[in-house]
Formats: structure tokens, C-alpha cells, sequence
């Protein structure tokens, strides 16, 4: 299943479902393939069961599983992802980043494919990393969240 939202037009999200556990996949942009699902699908191996989901990295394909504590999205402003800093995956970009309340910031800018901005901002805590993907870059509430988003995990 694929699902794109009309007044946030900037992710697909794309969406495998079994008789006990349901897991997607979003991926940036409007129209996207159904290839790259299938992509996605085939680097990793699923074992489900009624007692849990299991989701490992296919041998060969360079891919990684990292733990996402929590996920959601702030309302035509943002989608949230935190991960704990002791996850094996947790990437900081390579520029330096700007102190701000919740730890240490960095924001990415980057063209897609139709040449629209999409931009980002990773805030690294002493206990979590979060990941602010923005819905309008533009907007000129970005800033005063980003530099005000504070998570501790404890």
C-alpha cells in the first residue's frame, strides 16, 4: 500500500501488512516508484510471528535496521523521528553542528529529483538523536522548533 498526503505533498509512505504486525517505509517525494519499495523490501529479511516482528539486514546489500523509539509528525510543520544514541545506525553529519537547547544541531538542505528543497535538521542529546523533516523548508517556525526540540530518553 502506498499513501501520499494531499497538504503535506512531500512524503510517500509506503506500507507492508501481515496477519500480526504492520511496517512502512517513507521515503521522500510525491509519485514515487513502487520499485523502490520492492527495493526495500528485498534487503532486508521479515520474520513475523505472533510474538514479534523480527526485521534483519539481507547479507550483500550494505543495508541497515536501526530502532526508532518514537515516530510522528507535528502537524503542517514536521515529521519526528527519535532514536536512541546507542543505536549502531546513528550517522551525525559531517559539518559541525550549532549548540542549541536540546544539544548539538545540524540542518541539511538538499535538491530532489523535481529540483524542490527538502530540508532537515538532526538534533543529537546525551540520550537521543532527533530527526525534524519539515514539510514547508521555508517556513519560518523551523528555526525557533528546531533550535527549541529537546528528548532525553531515561
Amino acid at each position: 500500500m502506498s499513501y501520499e498526503t494531499e497538504e503535506e505533498s512531500v512524503y510517500t509512505t509506503f506500507l507492508w501488512r501481515s496477519a500480526h504486525h504492520e511496517l512502512y517505509w517513507t521515503v521522500a517525494g510525491r509519485d514515487v516508484s513502487f520499485s523502490v519499495f520492492t527495493e526495500m523490501m528485498a534487503a532486508v529479511d521479515l520474520n513475523d510471528s505472533a510474538s514479534g516482528l523480527l526485521v534483519t539486514p539481507r547479507r550483500g546489500t550494505g543495508t541497515s535496521v536501526t530502532m526508532v523509539l518514537a515516530a510522528n509528525t507535528l502537524t503542517n510543520l514536521c515529521a519526528v523521528a527519535i532514536t536512541p544514541t546507542t543505536s549502531p545506525s546513528i550517522r551525525v553529519p559531517a559539518h559541525s553542528g550549532k549548540q542549541v537547547k536540546g544539544g548539538v544541531m545540524w540542518r541539511t538542505d538538499t535538491r530532489r529529483q523535481d529540483g524542490s528543497l527538502e530540508r532537515t535538521a538532526t538534533i543529537a542529546g546525551a540520550t537521543a538523536v532527533t530527526d525534524l523533516g519539515f514539510f514547508d523548508p521555508d517556513a519560518p517556525a523551523n528555526v525557533e522548533l528546531a533550535e527549541n526540540f529537546q528528548v532525553a530518553i531515561g
